[in-house]
C-alpha cells in the first residue's frame, strides 16, 4: 500500500477519534470535538475527590459532569450502609426542619450539632440552607457532677482556653448571641439527660453562655414531636435513633471528629478530620436533595 496514502487514512482515523490517556476521548462529530471522560478518568476524579482531607460540598458536586455523577453515584452505593445511612437521614432530617422552622421562624435559628451523634442530622439542615455548626466534644455521660464542677471552677485549666479560642472563631459569645436575633439551638443524643446537662454547665459555667437565645435541646425528643408523626414516621423515628444515635453509626459518616471531654485543648488538631466515608455520604446527600428538590445551591 501506498505509504502516503497509509499516512493520510491513520491522520484521519485519529482525527475522528484521538486519545489522550491523562485526560479523556475526543469525539468528530459534524465537525464538533466531544469530550467523553473514560472510566480510568472519572476513576482518577472519584478517588481524588472522596480522599481529600477536605468535605465534599456542593460546589464540588456542581463542578460534575452528569458522566461523571453517574459514576460516582455506583462507586458510593457499592456501600450499602452509606447509601442506607442517607436514605433513612433525608425524610427525618426534614420532618424535624419543619418543626424548627414553626417553632423558631425559617430563618431565626442556628442548628448547633453537640458531638457526633447529630452530625447527619446536621449536614442535611446545612445542605438544605439552614445555618449549622459543629462543636466537637464527646463522652460527656462519663463525666461526674464533682469532676465537672472542679473543672468549670479551675480558671488555670489550658484546655478552657483552647476550647473558647474556638468558640470565638464560630461567633460563640454571650455578647454576639445576645445581639443577634437567632436562637441558637444546641442538640445532642439523649439517654438519661445527663451528657447534654453538662455540656450545657459547661457552656454556662465554664465560657459564660448564659442568654436565653442559647437552647439546650434532646434532638431525639425534638424528632419524636417532629411534625406531629404518623405511625409510619413514628417507627422509622425510632429505627434511626437506635441505629445512629444508640449505635453511634453516625459517627461514621458524619465527618466530626469524636473530641473527648478530657482533651478539649486538642480541638484544633481535630477540626479538618474528615473521612472517605463522610465525603461519599455527603455526594449520595447532595446528590438526593438534588432529585428531591431540596438542595440549597448557595
Amino acid at each position: 500500500m501506498n505509504i502516503n496514502k497509509l499516512l493520510l487514512n491513520s491522520e484521519y482515523k485519529f482525527n475522528r477519534v484521538s486519545f489522550n490517556t491523562h485526560t479523556s476521548f475526543k469525539l468528530r462529530n459534524n465537525g464538533e470535538d466531544k469530550f467523553v471522560y473514560s472510566k480510568d478518568v472519572r476513576k482518577l476524579n472519584f478517588n481524588s475527590l472522596m480522599n481529600d482531607s477536605r468535605r465534599f460540598n456542593v460546589e464540588d458536586y456542581n463542578k460534575l459532569t452528569e458522566s461523571q455523577k453517574d459514576y460516582f453515584r455506583q462507586e458510593c452505593r457499592k456501600n450499602k450502609q452509606i447509601d442506607h445511612a442517607v436514605k433513612k437521614t433525608i425524610p427525618v432530617a426534614i420532618r424535624l426542619k419543619k418543626y424548627l422552622d414553626r417553632k423558631y421562624k425559617k430563618s431565626d435559628y442556628v442548628f448547633c450539632c453537640i458531638g457526633t451523634s447529630p452530625s447527619l442530622i446536621a449536614k442535611t439542615l446545612e445542605f438544605m440552607g439552614k445555618k449549622v455548626k459543629y462543636f466537637p466534644v464527646s463522652d460527656l455521660k462519663f463525666i461526674s457532677n464533682e469532676s465537672s464542677d472542679n473543672f468549670y471552677n479551675d480558671k488555670n485549666d489550658k484546655r478552657l482556653d483552647t476550647y473558647q479560642n474556638y468558640l470565638n472563631n464560630q461567633g460563640i459569645t454571650n455578647e454576639n448571641i445576645e445581639s443577634n436575633s437567632e436562637k441558637y439551638i444546641f442538640c445532642d443524643y439523649t439517654y438519661s439527660g445527663c451528657s447534654l446537662e453538662v455540656f450545657k454547665n459547661l457552656m454556662r459555667e465554664a465560657f459564660n453562655i448564659t442568654s436565653n437565645k442559647a437552647k439546650f435541646r434532646s434532638l431525639n425528643r425534638m424528632i419524636a414531636f417532629a411534625d406531629f408523626p404518623s405511625a409510619k414516621n413514628m417507627q422509622e423515628d425510632r429505627e434511626y435513633i437506635f441505629n445512629y444515635f444508640m449505635e453511634s453509626r453516625a459517627e461514621r459518616y458524619g465527618g466530626v471528629a469524636h473530641l473527648p471531654f478530657d482533651e478539649l485543648d486538642k480541638i484544633f488538631e481535630k477540626i479538618n478530620y474528615n473521612t472517605v466515608n463522610a465525603n461519599m455520604f455527603n455526594f449520595l446527600l447532595i446528590d438526593e436533595l438534588t432529585k428531591a428538590g431540596y438542595l440549597n445551591r448557595q
